[in-house]
């Protein structure tokens, strides 16, 4: 939904997922990268923050020990939390503690489920299709979020693009309320 607005991101180290096409290399902890950190409360981090609205992805950041002083670090700040999560998580929010989420399950390609409440706290979903009949992993759950109002994309995976474009509009055809998103980050360039 906010797809080419000004945001600044913060990556988070961790994932209990491990999707096998995972742009964020340091995810799994046996990756090995170094990567650059800030504390939370640091001028640095609060410098690198040029946009007011801040979106939180990883990794997966709901099982980061230090998301919630994230959150209300950033609230303090005056900004706008996002924050792209698959889900997979034990302990679901009690309500929705961001200004947005977006559910960008991995279950096709994972053991681990969503957590069903995550299905009703999430302001839009964004499904990843890296293979044909991706989509249908979730078919069934399109109804109703539709009904719901809670817009659903169709993100095909960056590498695998050439081969699954065809199928994602396909998909499309039979629901047209679905849209296509894209890494646009990728595709200009930006770090």
């Amino acid at each position: 939904m906010h797809a080419g607005s000004f945001a600044s991101f913060i990556r988070l180290y961790g994932c209990n997922v491990g999707c096998w096409f995972c742009d964020t290399g340091y995810a799994a902890p046996d990756h090995g990268k170094q990567v650059e950190h800030f504390d939370i409360d640091s001028e640095d981090l609060r410098s690198k923050l040029l946009a007011n609205m801040v979106v939180i992805t990883g990794g997966e950041p709901l099982t980061h020990p230090q998301i919630d002083p994230l959150k209300i670090w950033l609230r303090n700040q005056g900004k706008k939390i996002c924050i792209e999560t698959s889900g997979c998580v034990k302990n679901a929010p009690a309500r929705n503690p961001f200004q947005h989420i977006t559910l960008s399950p991995k279950e096709h390609c994972s053991k681990l489920k969503v957590n069903p409440e995550m299905w009703n706290l999430a302001n839009e979903v964004k499904l990843v299709i890296s293979e044909e009949n991706d989509f249908e992993y979730y078919e069934e759950r399109i109804p109703r979020l539709l009904k719901s109002g809670t817009p659903v994309y169709l993100q095909p995976e960056f590498s695998s693009m050439p081969d699954v474009m065809e199928y994602i509009i396909d998909c499309l055809q039979d629901y047209p309320e679905l849209k296509v998103s894209a890494q646009t980050h990728k595709f200009l360039g930006l770090r």
